[in-house]
């Protein structure tokens, strides 16, 4: 008997369903059909059933941490014509969790911002559920709070208006994993139990064994180990019937800090080399990073110290990758949202040259109508003209105004500086000058926004900048690239006057004065320096700038460093 008569046309639909049940909990079953059906394509429908083979395939991949054959999976879809808004909004969502996972991020964020496009424009999208749910955890991995927020909060809304128990039983995991990651100290037992007893019989693994996990890691963290370790070992059990590396390795982490603390070492030891292990192929992994450090602890209090301080090495090198990766997330996200905005500025723009045009033509229209009639109207006609266009004008002037500046301090804003920069270094280039580039990080800007909430983070950068702009002298170039990144560009500056410039900065910050606040902070940074002509192109001084910048950081923060 052959594939095509097992089947049939009017059973396609049905194996689709059938595959989207089985991916999460039986993937090998999954897989098998989904290949059964490739050999199919040319008896489907139409290429929106198409496109469902492919989001499933793709998804298959992921769940096996093989990526970059999801993306090929994802990208099959994005190239089909005659495609609706659900399948073309799953696909760009898929491929921003994918890119994230193989550290593209910014092809990550531009993908997620196609898709919000597409959802604007069709807001009551069916999967508009699945791709909140995701954005959510996109920016839960950046650890970009607020946005993680809004999109779990959205999506949440949408499975109780629908009121689907299982879309519910997702987002209520995802709420609490949110919570638990931004502060550990909250206090989530009664929700989630209340969470688990509502969800239990929905039959989804992966969410049973999310909320098991994180009400494990919520009690371990108020010492209450035997009821944290029941319900790791619950998670675990469900991870079992739907394997998901990602969440064994963490919940196998904390299993371990448990026989730490009870001075299993033995126990912690065996579990920690299982997660070292199954996670050499992940090298941002915290998981990993956590592990690594854990184990240093478990060798020492063996007596193993010349290990522990292998392990130890180890751990740092983990943890400075990743928040080196960390960064570079936030800064990609940064660029892809600010290009956005711009691009949003750029567009009232148009609109508004647009209503100028039309307006110009319907009242040169009227006036020639209204010539024939009296000359008095055609005058007051004229004036209008006139008064409108100046108007328009003075919003053009404005909106352009706004693309130039960074609306929080009021310097330039990432693509204008950047532009100006390139200005620079042609003429630079062209008339034999020299120029410094000057970037600089604020130190521990995180810790100031998640203590002291974000508008003391904003107070912040306000100052910051403000001090910055009284040390710059009228030709100079200063701009905000993102978050709590900053650069100037120094026409006609060697780079021991740059590096001289920077140390006149870091001074500055001393005398922020933020007394009436209850706690005191420090407000530093960590400077970098690159200078033209040691380096020749723009883009070897803005990396070599960053790079010095990252290099102050290593050395301990509040410095300056170029490289010689």
């Amino acid at each position: 008997m052959s594939v095509s008569s097992v089947l049939a046309k009017p059973s396609i639909e049905e194996a689709l369903d059938e595959i989207r049940a089985l991916n999460p909990t039986n993937p090998e079953q999954a897989y098998n059909k989904i290949q059964q059906l490739k050999s199919l394509l040319p008896e489907f429908d139409s290429n929106e059933q198409k496109a469902r083979l492919f989001l499933y395939s793709g998804y298959y991949y992921s769940l096996k941490l093989d990526y970059e054959s999801s993306v090929v999976e994802f990208k099959k879809i994005l190239e089909m014509d005659n495609l609706g808004a659900k399948s073309r909004m799953a696909a760009y969502n898929l491929l921003s969790q994918t890119e994230l996972n193989l550290q593209n991020y910014n092809q990550a964020f531009e993908y997620l911002y196609s898709a919000i496009a597409i959802l604007e424009d069709n807001p009551n999208i069916e999967t508009s559920f699945n791709f909140y749910h995701s954005a959510a955890n996109l920016f839960q991995n950046i650890k970009a709070w607020p946005e993680a927020f809004k999109y779990s909060e959205l999506a949440m809304k949408i499975a109780n208006d629908k009121e689907d128990q299982k879309d519910q039983c997702y987002a209520k995991a995802q709420k609490s994993s949110i919570l638990w990651n931004q502060n550990n100290e909250v206090d989530l037992t009664q929700d989630i139990y209340a969470d688990l007893d509502y969800c239990k019989d929905i039959g989804a693994n992966l969410v049973l064994a999310n909320l098991h996990k994180t009400l494990g890691k919520n009690l371990l963290y108020k010492k209450k180990y035997r009821e944290a370790k029941l319900n790791l070992e619950l998670a675990n059990n469900f991870l079992e019937q739907t394997p998901y590396l990602p969440e064994e390795v963490d919940v196998l982490l904390y299993l371990a800090k448990i026989d730490f603390e009870n001075r299993a070492f033995d126990l912690s030891s065996i579990k920690l080399k299982d997660i070292i292990k199954k996670t050499q192929e992940l090298p941002l992994s915290a998981i990993r990073q956590q592990a690594l450090y854990l184990q240093a602890q478990v060798s020492s209090n063996q007596g193993n110290e010349s290990n522990a301080i292998k392990l130890y090495e180890q751990a740092y090198k983990q943890n400075q990758a990743i928040q080196k990766d960390l960064a570079s997330r936030n800064l990609a996200y940064q660029q892809v949202k600010h290009s956005q905005l711009e691009n949003e500025v750029q567009v009232k723009i148009l609109d508004q040259e647009n209503q100028l045009l039309k307006l110009n033509s319907e009242v040169e229209k009227k006036s020639k109508q209204l010539y024939q009639l009296f000359s008095v109207g055609a005058a007051f006609l004229i004036g209008l003209i006139l008064l409108l266009t100046f108007k328009f004008k003075k919003q053009k002037e404005r909106y352009q105004e706004l693309s130039r500046k960074d609306g929080l301090t009021g310097i330039f804003s990432r693509r204008y500086v950047l532009q100006r920069a390139e200005d620079l270094h042609e003429s630079a280039t062209r008339n034999s000058d020299k120029y410094s580039l000057v970037a600089f990080d604020l130190d521990y800007f995180k810790s100031i926004n998640d203590r002291y909430g974000h508008a003391i983070g904003d107070w912040v950068l306000k100052q910051v900048a403000e001090k910055v702009t009284a040390e710059i002298r009228e030709q100079d170039i200063f701009g905000r690239l993102g978050g709590e990144e900053f650069i100037v560009v120094l026409p006609n500056t060697a780079k021991e006057h740059a590096e001289v410039f920077a140390r006149r900065c870091l001074e500055s910050f001393k005398s922020i004065s933020h007394s009436s606040f209850k706690e005191q902070f420090a407000i530093t940074a960590s400077f970098g320096v690159a200078s033209y002509p040691q380096l020749t192109s723009l883009e070897e001084l803005l990396q070599s700038a960053d790079d010095a910048m990252y290099k102050a950081k290593q050395m301990g923060r509040n410095q300056v460093f170029s490289f010689t």
